[in-house]
Formats: structure tokens, sequence, C-alpha cells
């Protein structure tokens, strides 16, 4: 993301922090994520809003990144998969774990930060899910990016999506 003469100035607060830079009107939310700010929880899937792998809320909303322009949300509170699950913590380990032990294979690495902010943007009691509420929403809410269809076995490893948190 090179600043040009057209930059504009966007203002947000990410996972609780303020950032302000000049960037390209063009500049997506999700390339802001990833590219400035190196949240690599926010996955690039189809650019077009069908997968939701990089999904984020925004304002307290689900949304997909892909599709909304960094400088169209001026002043927006934006929350990564990172603001719940801080790297080192072990809380995604333990939370992947859960997932595997509720819905098997029916989750895969791509889209999993994704499903979890969907899962937490519903939360009412700020307590993590349990096993039971876990099973529910993983067989109510299939793959976002498509990766239980696959014909291969699924797992939950970086392997197959690396970048992921």
């Amino acid at each position: 993301m090179n600043a040009t003469r057209n930059a504009c100035t966007c203002s947000l607060k990410v996972n609780g922090a303020l950032f302000r830079k000049d960037v390209p009107p063009t500049v997506i939310l999700l390339d802001l994520l990833r590219e400035c700010l190196g949240l690599t929880s926010v996955t690039q899937g189809c650019d077009h809003g069908h997968c939701g792998a990089c999904t984020v809320l925004l304002d307290g909303v689900p949304v997909q990144s892909c599709l909304v322009l960094a400088i169209s949300v001026p002043d927006a509170e934006v929350v990564t998969a990172e603001a719940f699950f801080p790297p080192g913590s072990g809380l995604l380990h333990r939370i992947r774990q859960r997932l595997l032990t509720a819905a098997g294979p029916q989750v895969c690495s791509a889209c999993l930060p994704a499903r979890l902010l969907c899962l937490l943007a519903q939360a009412t009691d700020g307590q993590p899910p349990s096993p039971a509420e876990i099973e529910a929403f993983i067989h109510a809410s299939p793959c976002l990016c498509g990766g239980q269809a696959r014909e291969e076995p699924v797992s939950m490893s970086r392997s197959r999506h690396e970048g992921v948190a």
C-alpha cells in the first residue's frame, strides 16, 4: 500500500488501539488490517464477500472486511480474533480443541477466526461458549470458506492456511 497524492486519512480503533494513517482511498479494510497492522487472523479468501473468511466485528457487527473501504468507516471500532486470542495465550488452541471435540472435521483453520468472532458476537454473558453451544453454532453455520467440503480430511493445523492465527 503506497501512499499517493490522493491519500485519505483513515482513523479507526482496532482491538482497542487507535490507528490513524494516510492510505489510498481504494484500500479495503482487509488489506489495511493484514498489511499495515499484521493482523493475520483476518484471512483473505474470495475477495467478493462470499466466503466470510475475512469477517471482523465492525462496531460489534460481523462484516466481511474485503467489502469495506477502510476510509468509509471513520472512527469505527474494529475487532479481530487477536483481541480475544492474544498470541502466546493458548486460548485459541483450547477453543480449537473444543471445536474439534464438538464438531470434528467440520471446521478448518482458514475461517476459524471469523467463525469464532461470529460466535463471540452472539455471546451475551461474556463467558466462553460451552461445548454444547459451540456444537450448535458449528452445525448451524457451515464452514465460511468451504474448507469442510474438501475431499481429504480437514485438520486444524496451520499447514493448509499459513498465517491464520
